[in-house]
């Protein structure tokens, strides 16, 4: 019996360094757009949240997604996925293959998926929520999207998506997202068209939210986290963007970035973000001596070339899998997000012998929670005057192609953000929005607006996703300034609508 048992054990070691030595280390990258997925990623971490996981940056890879979803039957029995998120793995599997995780050589995925996203909007000028760019500045537009992946080795991969754009004024073909990633056991080195999402709120962090379409950057990222013992889980990011925005003052500015995040305890995560936006037409060019200026701040508000729109964000997400006992609830997540656009400290120059203080204060507090199968959220977020304005950015700010880089509703506002999203069955899942914002809050004038959207997924075998949507907007006074960092409020009050609807082939 003895014997037996040590061939077992011998057995079971033998398949598990053999699979993990035939795991690939660059693996694609789940696309944002792909929402049910990181719906399900929520989900799970909620309910049984994984100490080797991050759902507070995305896109995750197809390997970090392993690590929480794990497709392969085996590594399920050996590792243990919680019997109340089996199902969820089970709905995940569909956007990844045993072949992206395990495969070595050479190997090519032509077709990942096929999706059509088309968007009507009753009044071009409205201000209101981007996704990823493109759902205002025009009263319709058409985007038929298709993607593939192609893995030269367990090293290299490379992602495409290939978009064909129509909107009421031109038709353009374009590679939508491209990107190629150099990996190894813990960090993946990329270059990329693309967005990022940053933090554990619904619309991204206050420094990198969903708003702005996919850009051009180059980053170092922590897929696989290093084991740091007893403190805890550690990972970091390192990036840098390159925009192309030639319609405002300060053409093709870029943002440098650096966030660090620890996880002590799997139902805890804690992390902060340094950011500098910088450069441009109206400033000096940068060498790699000036990074450091700039992430430090040394010389903020000086005057002098390291002068740039700078911000520190600090988060904490607490899941909550306890809330199972409550025999309706299978778990949440409570999150703070912290951002700062100023600080004061004796190392400046021009802060000599003050204290340390961060200035500029914006903030989100955030509960979501599930049953498993329906969704509550609630956000409230305050955002300071001051955020997002710089005088070297002026008068377009921290945005890109008039789309705010950080959250969608703009500075000096403050607002709550509802949703409940729930699976009627395996086939039809509808959802109710709403948000209600103060705009201006602290200008002469301000403007109240209310948000409420209806919609429902459809998920028709296991290849088809569609999603139908409609969106009502109303504002009490008009702003007359198209510009998204100035109000010139009026007394007349708008309303106006919007309509969506996208369908998505998934290939097996």
């Amino acid at each position: 019996m003895k014997k037996t048992v040590l061939i077992l054990i011998t057995a079971v070691l033998f398949y598990v360094s053999a699979a993990q030595a035939a795991g690939r280390y660059a693996t694609s990258d789940i696309p944002l757009t792909n929402r049910y997925f990181y719906r399900l990623a929520e989900r799970s971490m909620a309910i049984s949240p994984s100490i080797h996981y991050t759902d507070n940056f995305k896109p995750v890879s197809v390997r970090e997604a392993e690590v929480l979803f794990s497709t392969s039957e085996e590594m399920r029995d050996l590792f243990g996925t919680d019997a109340d998120t089996g199902f969820l793995s089970e709905k995940a599997g569909k956007y990844y293959t045993e072949k992206d995780v395990y495969g070595e050589g050479f190997s090519i995925v032509p077709l990942r998926e096929i999706s059509l996203k088309s968007r009507y909007v009753s009044d071009e000028d409205m201000q209101s929520t981007g996704d990823f760019g493109e759902e205002i500045g025009d009263d319709f537009f058409n985007r038929v999207s298709l993607s593939g992946s192609l893995y030269l080795s367990k090293f290299f991969a490379a992602d495409y998506t290939l978009g064909a754009y129509k909107n009421s004024e031109e038709t353009k073909v374009e590679f939508e997202r491209a990107k190629l990633k150099l990996a190894g056991k813990h960090n993946a080195y990329v270059g990329a068209i693309d967005n990022l999402q940053i933090g554990p709120g619904y619309f991204g962090q206050l420094i990198i939210g969903d708003n702005i379409r996919p850009q051009k950057f180059a980053m170092i990222k922590t897929e696989i986290p290093y084991n740091w013992g007893f403190l805890g889980q550690f990972r970091y990011y390192l990036f840098n963007f390159w925009f192309d925005d030639d319609e405002r003052k300060n053409k093709d500015p870029q943002l440098i970035g650096i966030r660090f995040s620890l996880k002590p305890a799997s139902w805890l995560e804690l992390a902060v973000s340094r950011t500098s936006f910088y450069g441009g037409s109206e400033m000096p060019s940068y060498g790699l001596s000036d990074y450091w200026d700039l992430i430090s701040a040394e010389n903020e508000n000086s005057g002098d070339e390291h002068d740039t729109d700078q911000f520190l964000g600090a988060e904490m997400s607490v899941y909550m899998p306890f809330l199972k006992k409550t025999g309706f609830l299978k778990g949440g997540k409570f999150y703070i997000e912290y951002n700062w656009n100023d600080l004061r400290a004796p190392w400046q120059e021009d802060d000599d012998g003050s204290s340390f203080q961060l200035l500029g204060s914006s903030y989100i507090y955030g509960l979501f929670l599930t049953t498993g199968k329906t969704d509550f959220r609630f956000e409230y977020t305050s955002i300071s005057e001051l955020t997002y304005l710089h005088h070297n950015y002026a008068p377009e700010g921290y945005s890109v192609e008039n789309y705010i880089i950080g959250h969608q509703m703009g500075r000096d506002s403050r607002g709550v953000f509802f949703e409940i999203y729930t699976e009627l069955n395996d086939s039809i899942h509808p959802y109710v929005k709403a948000s209600f914002v103060e705009k201006g809050r602290n200008a002469a004038s301000q403007q109240k607006e209310q948000q409420y959207s209806l919609g429902a997924e459809a998920f028709i075998g296991k290849n088809v996703e569609m999603d139908v949507f409609a969106r009502f907007i109303r504002q009490d006074k008009e702003d007359k300034d198209k510009r998204l960092f100035y109000y010139n409020y009026t007394g007349d009050s708008g309303e106006n609508y919007l309509v969506g609807l996208n369908i998505k082939y998934i290939f097996e």
